[in-house]
């Protein structure tokens, strides 16, 4: 679905960009890496704003006005919390990840009986359809069908200048998974802070000729767990390139923060388990992008549910 370029929704905080115009680098992580692995802009009663620039056969340069100021009763960031539980992030947490992002990964979040029987309720029971997108002044279908949903009304979001088909409220699967994902979450302790969502967006892969090229989450996203229910699939983050600091030299700290940094890979692949669970968090949507490439030997379909944190900007 992707042209070399991006997009990026200020609602989901999409930003993607084009597999096939540009080169594909693969790079293997070391068995070793592999094992090691034990997981917008805003929303409101106005529409929320996606701008998709030219990085995806599906997708051209268009943007939207940004939506005006949210009521009262819409959310706000200080609603919405992180995973600080140390029995899920310290047993969970992916390594030689950079030190300002958080990314978790449990590939047996559930069992593969659960998983089954979510996947086929999500495929009877969610709105699914193929969203219109704005191509170089022309409407194109895109390939994947997708399905979202909200906790009340006012939340909506628009998606290259057509307005997604937002559902509500979560339908009786939807509740059940985002129950039993915020339960997990969230600490046992009476004065922890529940880790809750407000939106999910479900994105149907028929087989591996569906994919989603590279893109980041707004960072208005405080958390951000996706669930995949189905077959499974290559995930690959990639290092974003960040400027370098031009004041003066740096103390011995920040040098050996940074040589640190530098000595981590830059690219981190692994397969997203069926029944598997991913979070990202800390400054994970600016230090780096993630994808699901195609695989044309994969023809089975999955299911990803990607429950956010859907805000107003003030």
């Amino acid at each position: 679905m992707m042209m070399d370029g991006s997009w990026k929704d200020r609602s989901t905080g999409w930003t993607e960009m084009a597999p096939e115009l540009r080169a594909k680098k693969r790079v293997k992580v070391s068995p070793a890496a592999a094992t090691a692995l034990p997981v917008p802009a805003t929303a409101s009663s106005s529409r929320a704003s996606i701008t998709i620039q030219p990085s995806d056969p599906e997708a051209s340069s268009s943007s939207s006005s940004p939506p005006p100021a949210s009521s009262s009763s819409a959310p706000t960031a200080s609603q919405f919390h992180q995973v600080t539980d140390p029995a899920f992030t310290s047993l969970y947490q992916v390594p030689d990840i950079h030190p300002r992002a958080s990314v978790f990964y449990n590939e047996s979040f559930i069992s593969h009986n659960l998983a089954h029987e979510w996947k086929t309720r999500c495929q009877e029971e969610l709105q699914w359809y193929r969203p219109t997108l704005r191509v170089y002044g022309r409407d194109v279908i895109q390939s994947r069908q997708i399905a979202a949903y909200a906790t009340t009304s006012d939340l909506k979001l628009t998606y290259s200048g057509h307005p997604v088909e937002m559902h509500h409220p979560f339908p009786p699967i939807l509740t059940e998974i985002a129950s039993h994902l915020e339960r997990i979450l969230t600490p046992t302790s009476p004065s922890s802070k529940k880790v809750h969502f407000n939106h999910v967006m479900a994105n149907m892969y028929e087989d591996g000729s569906k994919y989603i090229g590279k893109h980041r989450d707004n960072r208005e996203n405080l958390c951000i767990a996706t669930v995949s229910l189905g077959a499974e699939r290559r995930w690959v983050m990639e290092r974003v390139k960040e400027r370098k600091s031009s004041s003066g030299k740096a103390g011995g700290r920040k040098r050996k923060a940074e040589k640190l940094v530098e000595s981590l890979p830059q690219r981190k692949e692994w397969t997203l388990k069926n029944g598997s669970l991913l979070v990202m968090q800390g400054d994970t949507q600016q230090l780096y992008t993630h994808e699901i490439p195609k695989e044309p030997k994969v023809k089975d379909l999955r299911i990803s549910l990607t429950f956010r944190q859907l805000i107003n900007k003030q």
